[in-house]
Parts: structure tokens; C-alpha cells; sequence
């Protein structure tokens, strides 16, 4: 008897649980709109623009790159590189000074001539490595290959 009660008491306690689970949202807060799955990506909600100065006389630049809010310059460079196809080379530094570009389109630094690829965010020297500097959105970042950091105008 004594184990018929237990097995009873059991049986509606699941029966509860399962009842009152049942009602409870599931996990979708309000609105009904469902949590992003671990991992996910956000979907860009802005644009930026990318301009290269190859110090030769060619420029190439982009418009239009999708731009998640406060995503890195390197991370923006990443969505360049997969959606148009731009060749980026970099060096990962790891910590506080992380990855450095330090090639664009083939054109890699030179050592010998001190030439290296330098940034700008909205004409403003960036004192940050690329995996630093968050972006905000219809920024416009500009590389020029240069020996001068402090040179943005182009020819």
C-alpha cells in the first residue's frame, strides 16, 4: 500500500508539472519574438564605405558595405573581403595591440621603404589597431599606403 501511494503521489505531481509547464511561455520574451540562437549572427542594420589610396595613383573604393553597429574595423574588413572580394592580409598580435593590415589588393608593407598601410575613420587618423576601433553607422574608413601616418588627403 505504502508503494501504491508513493507511485500515486508521483504520478500526479508529473501530471501537475507537465499541466502548469505547459502554460508558462517558452521562452519567448515579449512581443513573441524568439531569442537568437546561440552563436547566431545579427544581420547588418547600416552601411559604411571603403576607400584605398594605393599611393600610385590607383583608388579604389566601395560603398554600401553592410555595417553591424560597433563592429570592428576588422570585422567590417572581413565582411569586404567576403563580399567583394578584396584581399586583405593582416598579422594577429593577440591582446591589447591585436591584428595589424598589412596588405590590401596584393600591395603588402615594405619594409625597405618604410610604406605601410595606414587608416582613417571619417578623415580622422585612427591611433587603434583595426580589431580595436568600433564603427558607427555611414562611417567611412580610407587605407593609404603610405610612409606617413598623418597624411589622409589623396590625390
Amino acid at each position: 500500500m505504502k508503494r501504491f501511494r508513493q507511485f500515486a503521489t508521483g504520478a500526479i505531481l508529473l501530471v501537475v508539472g507537465v499541466a502548469v509547464g505547459w502554460n508558462l511561455p517558452h521562452a519567448v520574451p515579449a512581443g513573441n519574438q524568439p531569442l537568437l540562437p546561440l552563436g547566431a549572427s545579427v544581420a547588418p542594420t547600416s552601411t559604411g564605405s571603403v576607400l584605398f589610396d594605393f599611393g600610385d595613383g590607383r583608388i579604389s573604393s566601395y560603398a554600401g558595405v553592410a555595417l553591424i553597429p560597433r563592429q570592428s574595423v576588422w570585422e567590417f574588413m572581413q565582411e569586404l573581403e567576403r563580399s567583394r572580394g578584396v584581399q586583405i592580409s593582416t598579422r594577429d598580435y593577440g591582446g591589447d595591440l591585436g591584428i595589424r593590415v598589412t596588405g590590401i589588393g596584393g600591395v603588402g608593407e615594405d619594409v625597405s621603404t618604410g610604406r605601410y598601410w595606414h587608416y582613417w575613420v571619417n578623415q580622422q587618423f585612427a591611433e587603434v589597431g583595426v580589431s580595436n576601433y568600433r564603427l558607427s553607422p555611414g562611417d567611412q574608413v580610407m587605407w593609404k599606403y603610405t610612409t606617413s601616418q598623418f597624411r589622409a588627403e589623396t590625390k
